[in-house]
């Protein structure tokens, strides 16, 4: 690290690996302390991947590393895959000039009081905000995040969050008018790990003609809309069929449809709206 030339350095990738911890090792925390040390001040784009592998000894703290990590100017990268590691995500630096964020959860929870102390700290060029895996539905993260939606946003992606239509419509109330992209893979009546992947009332489902408030909220610049493995209604189909004729020409727009969630009728009022 110290033979690099820091003060040109632009992008910065560290993945780090920890394998099950070698009592023959004189003293790992010094050689972590090391390292940060030797870090530059500032990168423009800076990604962290902390993983581990099998038993981790129960010692092994990254805090150090994390606190002196550089600055990031433009983007930000991070992804942990242990819970306790991801207590240190909202001690990451950025400047005010960040446009970028993304964080992998790696299905681990959000930390709501740490994800708010982070979110709460996004600054108004922020353009592009990604969070993955951080099972954030039905949790006070959702009013956290909500603020952090900046009035310059044009890329939105949420997948496998655990969001609920309730969860949604709060963010509906905030979605930029520059808002281009926005994907929602893998939320709403979907859960993974354990969860039931099917509605509990399936003839129910398809009744289901309730309109939703965030999909009437779609903002009219939309380009992508990615709704994989979101169960789409009846009053979704509906709701998505209204506004069409109000917006910009869409992109690409990613549906599920299952015949046990929406009706044939709605599936046909789709089709005469919808050229694929």
């Amino acid at each position: 690290m110290r033979a690099l030339p820091l003060t040109q350095l632009r992008h910065s990738q560290i993945d780090i690996d920890v394998y099950v911890a070698d009592e023959s090792n004189a003293d790992p925390d010094a050689d972590v302390a090391r390292l940060a040390a030797a870090m530059p001040t500032c990168v423009e784009s800076l990604q962290f991947a902390f993983k581990t592998c099998g038993d981790v000894h129960e010692e092994t703290d990254l805090l150090t590393l994390t606190q002196g990590l550089p600055f990031a100017t433009r983007a930000l990268n991070i992804a942990y895959n242990l819970p306790r590691y991801a207590e240190h995500f909202h001690l990451f630096r950025f400047t005010p000039t960040i446009e970028s964020l993304r964080i992998d959860g790696l299905t681990i929870p959000a930390y709501d009081d740490r994800l708010a102390q982070f979110l709460a700290r996004m600054p108004a060029p922020l353009t592009h905000l990604e969070l993955y895996d951080l099972l954030l539905g039905e949790t006070d993260a959702i009013k956290s995040l909500a603020k952090a939606i900046t009035p310059q946003l044009t890329t939105l992606l949420l997948p496998i969050n655990n969001l609920t239509h309730a969860d949604l419509d709060q963010l509906a109330l905030r979605w930029p008018v520059t808002l281009h992209e926005l994907s929602l893979r893998f939320n709403v009546n979907v859960r993974y790990r354990g969860h039931p992947k099917e509605p509990v009332d399936l003839a129910e489902r398809v009744q289901d003609t309730e309109r939703r408030a965030w999909i009437e909220a779609l903002p009219a610049n939309l380009r992508v809309l990615d709704l994989y493995a979101v169960p789409i209604s009846d009053g979704m189909v509906v709701g998505l069929v209204e506004r069409m004729p109000m917006r910009a020409p869409m992109a690409r727009m990613v549906l599920y449809l299952k015949c046990k969630w929406v009706s044939n009728a709605a599936i046909a009022l789709l089709e005469t709206n919808v050229f694929v």
